[in-house]
């Protein structure tokens, strides 16, 4: 996997942390839990991929986001969709 973090300039640095594209991800998982961080996301998906959201409980499917969508302030994990050979852009 191929991934790089940008850091931005001092213009828009008080509205975004940074930028983060990573291509040719080869997970080892079909499902990933991601942990809240306080942060709001902007994904961008660049390999056409459809992703999904899952029940945490039940790991049914329960929502699906293409090419771009944005990811909010959570209190509690969220269980999404993972992908061979992936790239995506998050701000």
């Amino acid at each position: 996997m191929d991934s790089a973090t940008h850091q931005v300039c001092a213009e828009i640095a008080p509205y975004i942390w940074n930028i983060f594209h990573y291509q040719d991800f080869v997970p080892d998982h079909s499902i990933k839990r991601i942990v809240p961080t306080g942060h709001v996301f902007l994904i961008l998906g660049l390999d056409g991929c459809e992703r999904h959201t899952f029940d945490n409980d039940r790991l049914k499917e329960n929502a699906s986001y293409s090419e771009a969508w944005i990811s909010g302030v959570h209190c509690n994990y969220i269980s999404i969709s993972e992908h061979q050979n992936s790239e995506m852009l998050v701000v």
